[in-house]
């Protein structure tokens, strides 16, 4: 349908408010006494909208080669935009090598304080329930 309606987002992913206070902003501005047709034929803006999609991807939980693989999909942007596309190939890119550097290891989930349930949870042996027999 052309329209949007609560069918359509109640079904939207969004991003929870504490983490869209990270989402870059992007100033608009009015194009009517310049010959800009879109912001993209303007590489002024380029920077804030690399910085604007990787945030927004970030909040999402998107990698860098989610956000590649999602630019991929859009063969017509890429030859229709090329400079600007090769602009964001490049950042994702540097964004890549950043995820690559070594970062210390954070557990999503706490950890109790007890030793045996500290074994059980961090064992990559797979579990078993002992039986009657066994100790």
């Amino acid at each position: 349908s052309a329209n949007m309606n609560f069918t359509h987002a109640g079904r939207m992913a969004t991003v929870s408010p504490a983490d869209s206070e990270g989402i870059a902003k992007f100033i608009t501005r009015s194009s009517y006494l310049s010959n800009l047709e879109n912001i993209y034929n303007d590489i002024a803006n380029f920077e804030h909208i690399w910085l604007l999609n990787r945030s927004i991807s970030e909040a999402y939980g998107l990698s860098p080669d989610d956000l590649e693989y999602i630019l991929s999909t859009f063969p017509v942007f890429a030859r229709k935009r090329p400079e600007f596309f090769a602009y964001l190939q490049n950042r994702i890119a540097e964004w890549k090598a950043e995820d690559r550097a070594p970062k210390p290891i954070q557990k999503p989930y706490p950890i109790p304080s007890e030793r045996k349930v500290q074994v059980a949870a961090e064992s990559r042996r797979e579990y078993r329930k002992r039986g009657s027999g066994e100790k």
